[in-house]
């Protein structure tokens, strides 16, 4: 928990979200290039329609992404960390228990 900031989770999560970031930017791209290649009537306008649902449908990935990273930071942190600590803490008592039962 001292370190969940560089966790496996955490790092999985990030990685989730810039590749959602990249993926959105380069649409968007696509996107403001067929618009310009259907103003000159070289593509369909289905073409730049499927492209704006998939922008669309990429802020939303986008979006989930965040809302995921944010979570997932949030577990390292306030009650979920307390909870970590406080079984952590039962288990070292527990060892010690075992411990000094053992020893006699």
């Amino acid at each position: 928990m001292d370190i969940w900031s560089s966790s496996p989770e955490v790092s999985r999560a990030r990685r989730a979200e810039q590749s959602a970031r990249s993926t959105l930017i380069t649409t968007q791209a696509n996107l403001r290039e067929t618009r310009a290649l259907f103003t000159r009537g070289i593509v369909a306008r289905m073409e730049v329609d499927a492209l704006v649902q998939q922008e669309l449908t990429q802020q939303q990935d986008l979006l989930s992404a965040q809302d995921d990273l944010r979570d997932v930071k949030e577990r390292g942190q306030g009650e979920e960390r307390k909870i970590a600590e406080m079984g952590l803490l039962n288990a070292q008592i527990r060892y010690q228990t075992l411990k000094a039962q053992s020893e006699k």
